[in-house]
């Protein structure tokens, strides 16, 4: 099957015990790494897949890197970073379970 991927996403997971509550993460959100240092979400670059974490890049505010700007895994951040596609549907719901209900690709992929 041959998908076109719209964009991407990233989102932060929320503190509680159940992990199903996302927030949805914009161009100039802080976000913090694993270590306590704060960073200046800038955009997604890789969703994650089978396989392969997504990745992130980021400009850092705190430490000796403050101001400069890299790549990162997006578990650096506590982030997921998924891919969207065309029709609107997360392309891992698409890969496990296929197209969402009331997907005009849906029924084309039947």
């Amino acid at each position: 099957m041959i998908v076109q991927i719209a964009g991407l996403v990233a989102y932060q997971e929320a503190d509680n015990t159940r992990g199903t509550d996302r927030r949805l993460v914009d161009e100039g959100d802080t976000v913090t790494s694993f270590r306590g240092e704060a960073a200046t979400f800038l955009r997604a670059t890789r969703a994650r897949i089978t396989g392969k974490s997504g990745k992130v890049m980021v400009r850092w505010l705190d430490g000796n890197a403050a101001g400069t700007e890299g790549e990162y895994y997006d578990g650096v951040f506590g982030l997921t970073v998924e891919g969207i596609l065309t029709c609107g549907c997360p392309l891992r719901v698409v890969a496990d379970e296929g197209h969402q209900e009331g997907c005009a690709e849906r029924a084309t992929v039947q």
